[in-house]
């Protein structure tokens, strides 16, 4: 079964497939399911190619239109902008620290994907 371009396996429960799309948490798909009258255990193959579709025009009115590889780009987009602008935050982007907290204990660990997440945007 395929929601937005992911193909999940159809005994896939619809709240978890929903989960796993970039962009919605548990609280945002069981909101697009109690819409939808789609019960907590109900599986992907229970649905029927309407509700499917239902489903995907929710999404996409829910999310406004940004939802899984576009949520990306954006945010990729967004942080190109502030280092081209050269704002505080991204400065703390370019340099790999943490953009808005404590630099004591997380620096390690940003030090060490932040590098990671740079090159590979």
């Amino acid at each position: 079964m395929q929601i937005l371009d992911k193909t999940f396996k159809p005994t896939t429960t619809v709240i978890t497939a929903l989960k796993h799309l970039y962009g919605l948490n548990q609280t945002k798909s069981r909101q697009i399911c109690n819409r939808l009258y789609i019960g907590d255990l109900c599986r992907l193959q229970d649905l029927s190619s309407l509700t499917l579709q239902n489903l995907q025009q929710l999404i996409q009115i829910t999310t406004r239109g940004s939802i899984g590889n576009q949520l990306k780009q954006e945010s990729i987009r967004n942080i190109r902008q502030q280092i081209s602008l050269g704002t505080f935050r991204g400065k703390r982007h370019q340099q790999a620290l943490p953009v808005n907290g404590r630099t004591r204990s997380n620096a390690k660990t940003q030090r060490r994907l932040g590098l990671k997440r740079i090159s590979q945007k």
